[in-house]
């Protein structure tokens, strides 16, 4: 059986996640994996080089996994891992996925190359739901949390005077009581509460944090001080996410589907698991280019045996 040779680029919670999850998989061989620190060797048992040397593996890997940052991390990696490489990534900000698709569309089929993007927990699944409930739904509200959320994190830990933080994602309690009783809330659904280590100016560390485009500038968002031994206790990779929609009736025809995972970097891993084990089929059908989950159905990605009794 011939394998899927796969490279992992970045080595934090969502690179290891994907190691141990691609890794379990007989039908893929992890090649490489591309870091900025080399010491990631000793943790992964895969051979590890700067990312500066992708380009020596043109043509000895299918696949790039991108697990990098979103902030800028994934918006300066991927166009170069796009232009030699088939990649995947998990990029999340919403706001710039238009913008990104067309940017690596345009890359791909100029290179011939397949690219997926913001797939994973959300954007991912929870925007293939959506797209579902729009068609016959009125009004619906995705709430996320209690949970961490891993770009946001990433994003604060980026931040010069940071030792280490974690960002949680937990849903208004107003909004959700409205949305459970058929009232759509005209508030945030979400706050954001983030918990730091610092070794800088707070002052200047909380700023960069509130006027953070496209992560916290105009969300609700609390943050707190507090020591290396706070942090670790609160430490948590689990997360929940919850959908309410409605249509016309209101009072009859409600519908509320909840997620619950103790770990938001192995579920985000397996997710792309699922389409990585389906990329050559997925190319061969759509062609290069970019491309979204939503341009796929359940088919495409199950194959033949979809409908069969199990």
């Amino acid at each position: 059986m011939k394998k899927i040779k796969i490279g992992i680029v970045g080595f934090g919670n969502l690179g290891k996640a994907v190691l141990e999850v691609f890794s379990r998989c007989a039908k893929i061989k992890i090649v490489a994996i591309f870091s900025e620190h080399l010491e990631v060797k000793q943790a992964s048992g895969v051979p590890v080089f700067k990312p500066s040397l992708a380009i020596k593996f043109k043509n000895k890997i299918d696949l790039i996994v991108l697990c990098h940052g979103s902030q800028n991390q994934i918006l300066k990696s991927a166009p170069f891992f796009a232009k030699h490489f088939n990649t995947i990534n998990t990029f999340d900000t919403h706001k710039k996925i238009k913008q990104q698709l067309a940017l690596l569309d345009n890359i791909g089929k100029q290179n011939k190359t397949f690219n997926l993007i913001a797939c994973g927990w959300d954007p991912g699944v929870f925007s293939i739901f959506r797209a579902y409930f729009s068609l016959f739904c009125e009004y619906f509200a995705v709430f996320y949390g209690k949970g961490i959320s891993l770009g946001h994190t990433n994003a604060v830990k980026r931040i010069k005077g940071v030792c280490d933080a974690i960002s949680f994602t937990m849903p208004n309690s107003s909004a959700y009581k409205l949305a459970k009783s058929g009232i759509a809330p005209q508030t945030n659904l979400l706050r954001r509460e983030v918990f730091v280590v610092p070794l800088g100016n707070t002052d200047i560390i909380k700023q960069k944090i509130l006027n953070m485009p496209n992560y916290f500038k105009g969300e609700n968002t609390i943050i707190h001080f507090v020591s290396i031994e706070k942090l670790n206790q609160i430490k948590t990779l689990a997360h929940k996410g919850e959908i309410i929609a409605y249509s016309k009736n209101l009072s009859t025809e409600k519908y509320n589907f909840k997620f619950e995972t103790t770990s938001n970097p192995l579920a985000t891993a397996k997710i792309l698991l699922a389409y990585s084990l389906r990329v050559c089929a997925l190319k061969q059908k759509f062609g290069a280019g970019a491309f979204t989950p939503l341009h796929f159905s359940l088919l495409d990605l199950c194959g033949k045996n979809i409908f069969k009794e199990v």
